[in-house]
């Protein structure tokens, strides 16, 4: 009689579904006909709870191996896994050759599938992996090679949204009618904004502006003239099973899923979404923030090019986009030139290559192709990081409830997270110190598709919702004033921000709840020349990206809340928006330090105080190869301020068992490590370093490398 070993079956249990693993056992026949689990071995196993699910057959099944194992991941939902099965995505070193690069997919039995996207962190393509390795055995193989800079999962992204609103109908008689329910227009002050691009006497040209979501219903009255057609696309995966067929055709609508002939998912997120942006002035229904409104600039201040990247669907009927789908919508929104990007997405991983990925890549179309990335911060009510709003390069943003608006019924106002204030962060929304802003994201009005077909208007709440309506007021900021960079908008969304919570930036708010008006004409006056100075950066903590790891900020006085349901839609809250000349109003803390605020476009305020202690930049992940009895490991060049850099190296993942380390001169890529010991696998990072004023300040490990020595 045949025994299944326990840590096998123990291992298998962890990973997989205990259905999906019975089905898997069942058709992988790895052992003879007559083999059993041994009933003693499973009684001990049961006890010691390594058997989560009783209904495991206790005869009859086959032995499981890493095949198996495959066979069950392949069978599972990619909602359920949190990524694609069968597949990985690598980025290969800017060095890695065409022969590197093949022998790196050959030793996962696999080949490049689909289009190779060229970001500043290397070359991104997809690889459709061997049948019997699943996708952690992939991704762990994948990172030994020295061609390969990131390898990982393709994990699902998430809409912080819910697949249910409440639809309000409303006619479409001229003049916008709706406006009066969206009371994020004037508390935002989008009106005044946009009298001031209006009477500005300057030639304002559209600007184009990305929406990476679920689609955008072609149809609807107030998107219809809106959209980009020619530049809007919808990701397709025409095979789903293979990553060759991946593409982009012209986009069709919202609710379309892999090039599929009817709507398959009913979410209208990407149309509510798109419509908070920019919908149509003029013609009834609503307004988008950077509409124009009634001035001589409406509808001429937005191109929209609204991309579909939810390729995927789960089989609940909510859309996914996977990590790949999101790399190629990035990569088309900068062929398309777009100068604003909206992401209401996102990643929540602890994933630190994910992370650093993520951070090369938005670093890279900030700096070197000007693209503003402002992203949705996600709905746990929690510091949980989401990418890509974590990252330095993005602009993440937090949701705001006002009671006026939403009704002291909220939870946000029942609960509330700090008191004294009728303007509180949402009940939903993510925070933490790694967010930027903060703009109105509860129970907003706009365009929605119901089934795919039915065009009309419901209200929604998210981060989702605030975050267009950043990306809204980035874009008139970058119509009023074409010059300013993209990390250069970021910072004057920030400096114009309304403090709300504390003065200064917070981790419940950021530095504010934006203000259109402001940072219009803050923008305006620059142009025009009233000052000389680019917008000074907003203050940051000194202790540069190590901060993350410093305590937090006092609690608020109230303890948080647990979350409702992220981004439930609901009708339309009856409530007086407030008047347009109306500022957030502030807690009393917060009022304290707002006199010393100088006004937007009125003076450049001074600058912050420069940081005392430098911020080093994290290494990227070395490269390894085996030697006798050694190594040699190589890195490439940190960026900013370096003195040198140190290498660590220890006999596991920990770096605790006898970690060593090694301190080179700033003009040290490389070290070869010789005398150790022979045929045993060493655990390698890389940080680098910077001196001043007799101290060493040191920048973040970069992520292991493993190489085993040679005899």
């Amino acid at each position: 009689m045949a025994r299944i070993d326990r840590s096998t079956l123990r291992c298998v249990g962890r990973a997989v579904p205990a259905v999906a693993l019975t089905a898997a056992l069942t058709v992988a026949a790895v052992v003879s006909e007559d083999a059993r689990i041994d009933p003693a071995c499973l009684l001990a196993d049961q006890r010691a709870g390594y058997i989560a699910d009783e209904r495991a057959p206790l005869a009859g099944a086959p032995m499981p191996d890493d095949e198996a194992q495959a066979a069950v991941e392949r069978a599972t939902d990619a909602e359920e896994l949190g990524y694609v099965p069968g597949q990985i995505v690598v980025v290969y070193e800017e060095d890695a050759t065409s022969s590197d690069r093949r022998e790196a997919a050959e030793e996962l039995g696999a080949e490049e599938v689909g289009q190779t996207v060229e970001v500043e962190a290397g070359s991104v393509v997809s690889l459709d992996i061997a049948e019997d390795m699943t996708v952690d055995d992939a991704v762990q193989a994948a990172r030994e090679s020295s061609a390969v800079k990131y390898a990982l999962p393709n994990y699902v992204a998430e809409t912080f949204d819910d697949v249910v609103a409440t639809e309000t109908s409303f006619t479409t008689a001229a003049g916008d009618d709706c406006v009066a329910d969206q009371w994020h227009l004037p508390f935002v002050k989008a009106p005044q904004a946009w009298e001031a691009l209006a009477s500005c006497g300057e030639a304002l040209e559209p600007v184009k502006v990305a929406v990476v979501d679920t689609g955008a219903s072609l149809s609807h009255p107030d998107l219809t003239a809106v959209v980009n057609r020619d530049r809007s696309i919808e990701v397709v995966w025409a095979d789903a099973t293979s990553l060759a067929s991946w593409t982009g055709l012209p986009l069709r609508g919202d609710g379309y899923t892999n090039g599929g002939a009817a709507v398959s998912e009913f979410t209208s997120h990407g149309t509510h979404v798109s419509g908070i942006a920019a919908a149509q002035a003029g013609n009834g229904g609503v307004l988008g923030v950077a509409s124009g409104g009634e001035t001589s600039y409406a509808n001429e201040l937005v191109d929209l090019v609204v991309i579909d990247a939810f390729s995927l669907l789960a089989s609940n009927g909510k859309p996914n986009a996977t990590l790949q789908d999101i790399v190629y919508a990035l990569d088309h929104a900068r062929q398309s030139e777009c100068r604003v990007v909206n992401m209401s997405l996102g990643f929540v991983s602890d994933d630190a290559d994910l992370a650093q990925f993520f951070d090369e890549l938005c670093r890279g179309l900030t700096e070197k192709d000007d693209m503003l990335l402002v992203c949705a911060a996600g709905n746990s009510n929690a510091r949980t990081k989401n990418y890509p709003a974590a990252c330095d390069a993005a602009l993440g943003v937090i949701s705001i409830s006002e009671r006026t608006a939403v009704g002291s019924s909220s939870l946000t106002f029942r609960r509330p997270f700090w008191r004294g204030s009728d303007v509180l962060r949402s009940s939903f929304s993510n925070y933490g110190s790694w967010c930027d802003v903060s703009a109105p994201g509860e129970s907003i009005l706009s365009t929605y598709v119901r089934s795919g077909v039915t065009d009309g208007y419901a209200t929604m709440s998210g981060t989702s919702m605030a975050s267009p309506v950043v990306a809204g007021i980035a874009a008139m900021v970058r119509a009023a004033h074409p010059s300013l960079s993209a990390t250069e908008v970021k910072e004057l969304l920030c400096l114009t921000a309304t403090d709300l919570y504390k003065a200064g930036k917070d981790e419940q708010t950021g530095y504010g709840a934006v203000d259109a008006e402001a940072a219009v004409q803050r923008a305006l006056a620059l142009r025009q020349g009233a000052t000389e100075q680019a917008p000074p950066a907003p203050e940051t903590n000194p202790a540069g990206p190590e901060a993350d790891a410093a305590p937090a900020p006092p609690a608020p006085e109230v303890e948080p809340s647990p979350s409702p349901a992220p981004e439930t839609p609901s009708s339309p809250a009856p409530s007086t928006p407030a008047p347009a000349t109306k500022r957030p109003q502030q807690s009393s803390e917060s009022q304290a330090g707002a006199a010393t605020k100088a006004p937007a476009a009125a003076q450049a305020p001074a600058a912050p105080a420069k940081a005392s202690k430098p911020t080093v930049r994290k290494a990227a992940r070395p490269t390894l190869r085996a030697m006798r009895r050694g190594f040699k490991v190589s890195w490439r060049k940190v960026s900013g301020k370096v003195s040198g850099y140190q290498v660590q190296y220890a006999l596991d993942k920990k770096f605790k068992k006898s970690p060593k380390i090694k301190t080179l001169s700033k003009g040290k890529k490389s070290l070869t490590v010789k005398k150790l010991k022979a045929k045993k696998r060493y655990y390698v990072r890389v940080r680098a370093y910077y001196r001043q004023d007799g101290q060493k300040y040191y920048g973040k490990w970069s992520p292991a490398r493993s190489v085993v020595t040679k005899k």
